[in-house]
Formats: C-alpha cells, structure tokens, sequence
C-alpha cells in the first residue's frame, strides 16, 4: 500500500489557512475619516481655504481709511530742516530771516508726534472688482479642497475595496487548496484500492503546487494592498486590519437622466468653473476700474516741538481727483485681456458641463452592468461547486479520470474568483457612480 510521502504532506498542508493574529476592526467609513484627519495632501487645500478667505479680508481693507500714528525724533542744521522745523515749533521770529542764519542755523532739534489719516471716497469700482475677485478666489480654494477631500476619499476607498477584493480571493485560493487536498485523499484511496495508478495522485499533486505558487502571489499582492491602504490612513506599516467583507450592491439610481441631473446641480468642478467664471469677471471689473476717476481725501494732525513736553499743535486737511488720461495703452491691453479670459473661462465651463454629463452616463452603464455582473457570479459559483461535488463522487465510483476532477476544480476555483472580482468591481462602480453624480464623499 503507497504512502504519500512526507514532504508531499507538508507541501499540502505549507499554504493551508493559518490563525491570524487578532486585528483591529476597520469599516469603510472609518477609513475614509481617518485619511480625511490625517492626509497631508487635504491639509494643504485647506491651508489654500484659509490663505484665499484672508486674501477676501485683505480686499475689503479697501473700503476703510488708512490710520499712520508717527513719533519722530530730528536734529540738524539743515537750512530747510531747520527753517520748517522752527515754522513747525512756532517759535519762529523776525531774527530768523536774517540771511546768515537762514544759510547757516543753529543745529535744532524737534520732536513729532503725527496722526495722519487717508481714504478713498470714490475709487472707480476698484475695490468692489478686488472684493469680488478675492470671493471668486475663495469659493475656487474651496472648490479645489472639495475635490482634493473627494480624491482622496475615493483612493481610499478603492484601497480598501482593493484589500477586501484579494482577501476574498486569497481565501478562495485556500479554498481550492483546501479542495485539492481532499482530492488528494480521494486518488490515494484510489490508489490504495488498486482501482487507478499513483498518477492520480500526482496529478493532483501538480494542481496544488500551482494552487500554491497562486496562494503566494496573491498573498503578496495583498500585503502590497495593504500598505497602500495604510498610507492614505496614516496607520504604521505593516498594520492590518480586520475589514468588512464585500457585499451585493444595489443599482443607486434607476434613471441615468435623473443622474445627470443630479450631477449638474452638485458636481464640485462646476462650482469650480463658476468661481472661475467669477474670478475673470472681477479681473475685467478691475481692468475698466482704471479708465474712471478717483476721489481720495486726507487729513491729519501734528505735534512739533523742540523738547517732548513743549510741542505745538497742527492740522490740514484735504481731497484730490485723479483721472487717468493716458498709460501707454496699458490699461486697454490689460482690459483686452481680460476679455479674452473671461470667454476662454465661459468656453471650459461649457466643456466641464458636457465632460459631467458623459461621466455620469458612463458611470451609470458601469455600475448597472457591474450589479448584474454579482448576481451572474453568484450563481455560477453555485453551480460550479454542485458540478464539482458531482464529478467528485463519478470519479469514486470509477465513471470518470482525475483529469476530469481537475478541469472541475478549476471552474470552481475560476467561478470564485469570478464572483469575487464582481462583487469588488460592483461596489467599487458604486462609489464611482456616487462620485459622478456629486454624493461622495458623503
């Protein structure tokens, strides 16, 4: 009577499934708040959000005065300093005007203390079109953050789908391990009864080594996925988790019109492209701004004197128009410009409206498709496993060859990984979908 050989033994038991250690549960959600916390890349957009909303700070200064308190303190013998000092002390005197001393004073000192104040009464609508363009530049930081969170949020979650996808097909690669080692009994029974030669047994040999080398490299390419998920998640590497298994998916929206619609009214680059259509009218607001009249007016109040404690006080006050008659033709080339952008930005805007509405459509194919896809690999998993039990318990009663069993195990083995993959490809058209029609992230 044959014996399977030791190392024939351990070869089949090497990649049988192994307790894991305890992990840490992990949903979806969780991760997707966990990259949202922690990622960089999202920190940076927002750190955009804070510098675009001052920026709109900055922009409305324009409408407030300007307010310059002064302490000077100045001493010389400079014909004019010293002139304009005295006139500024009102200690000026008739001696004064002699010409030596107007051509060679005496050194004198005066201490300032001024408070000067300016502001624009009429600036063309400059102010308003900075405002204006500063708002544009926020709602497009904002819009930018949005798209950066939406990213990565969908990195994420193909990263985690990813992991679940290649846990649920390592472990049906055990399974067809699992499989082939119960086969293997069968041949050495077989074998054993004297009713087939040693081949069955090796055959079947042969099949679980290649299961193995599958095991293997899915076992990789599973720790790959893993560190991946790990980087957008912040968690050290090497970390596991324990994830939530693939499930069936539902198709989120009957009519792919009403998913346009949806997308239309929601979409985060049409909000871009309207902040940008915003941000080149105020350029062009700011550019016609420069062919209208300013009004500015200024008042202010000092204290001079030639000791801290002994200082005369005075005042002025006043306006001024300015209009600009003529730059070098500047400002219509600056306002040509503009004019120029703001139909290039009008254009975009139509081409992101018609890139939504073909992404939407495609994503609704995809996922209607890909929700079909799991019923489809259901039921052939099913049937292939019936199939293979079938064949099975022929080959024990002699009515078919190991050859047979095998071509079996693998339809079983390729039924499952079929159904697999389209769970993972349902779910991942999912959120591919939501993303399209402007729901995700939530």
């Amino acid at each position: 009577m044959t014996r399977p050989t030791p190392f024939l033994s351990l070869l089949f038991l090497a990649v049988l499934p192994t307790a894991a250690a305890a992990q840490a549960p992990l949903s979806l959600d969780e991760a997707v708040a966990r990259t949202r916390a922690n990622h960089p890349t999202l920190e940076s957009a927002t750190a955009g959000v804070d510098e675009a909303t001052a920026r709109v700070r900055e922009a409305r200064s324009g409408w407030y005065p300007r307010v310059n308190v002064r302490e000077a303190w100045q001493r010389g013998n400079h014909p004019v300093f010293a002139f304009s000092s005295l006139l500024s002390q009102r200690r000026f005197t008739a001696a004064d005007f002699a010409i030596d001393r107007l051509n060679r004073p005496d050194a004198i000192t005066n201490h300032q203390f001024a408070v000067n104040t300016e502001a624009f009464l009429f600036d063309g609508g400059m102010t308003r079109a900075a405002v204006q363009q500063a708002s544009a530049g926020q709602k497009l930081a904002t819009a930018r953050r949005r798209l950066v969170e939406r990213d990565l949020a969908m990195a994420t979650v193909g990263a985690y789908v990813d992991v679940v996808r290649r846990d649920a097909a390592l472990a049906a690669a055990r399974r067809a391990v699992e499989a082939a080692v119960a086969d293997r009994d069968r041949a050495q029974a077989r074998v054993e009864a004297g009713v087939v030669t040693e081949a069955d047994v090796l055959a079947v040999v042969v099949r679980h080594a290649q299961l193995a080398a599958q095991v293997a490299m899915l076992d990789a390419e599973r720790r790959v996925a893993i560190e991946r998920l790990n980087a957008l998640i912040d968690a050290p590497p090497g970390t596991t988790f324990a994830l939530e298994p693939l499930r069936d998916t539902t198709l989120p929206i009957e009519s792919a019109d009403a998913a346009v619609a949806l997308a239309l009214a929601a979409r985060e680059e049409i909000v871009l492209a309207d902040a940008e259509q915003a941000l080149s009218r105020a350029a062009m607001a700011r550019a016609k701004a420069a062919f209208m009249p300013t009004v500015g007016a200024q008042a202010g109040v000092e204290w001079n004197g030639n000791t801290l404690g002994t200082r005369e006080r005075s005042w002025f006050m006043g306006a001024e128009v300015r209009l600009n008659l003529f730059n070098g033709f500047a400002d219509r080339a600056r306002l040509a410009a503009a004019q120029a952008a703001t139909r290039g930005v009008d254009a975009r805007r139509e081409a992101v409206l018609r890139d939504i509405r073909l992404d939407v459509l495609a994503a609704h194919a995809q996922v209607t498709s890909a929700v079909a896809q799991v019923a489809i690999g259901r039921d052939a998993a099913t049937q292939a496993a019936a199939a293979h039990q079938i064949v099975r318990d022929r080959y024990e009663h002699g009515l078919v060859d190991i050859t047979t069993v095998l071509e079996s195990a693998r339809a079983v083995a390729d039924a499952d990984a079929r159904a697999v993959a389209a769970r993972a490809e349902a779910q991942r058209a999912a959120v591919a979908f939501e993303r399209a029609v402007g729901r995700f992230p939530r």
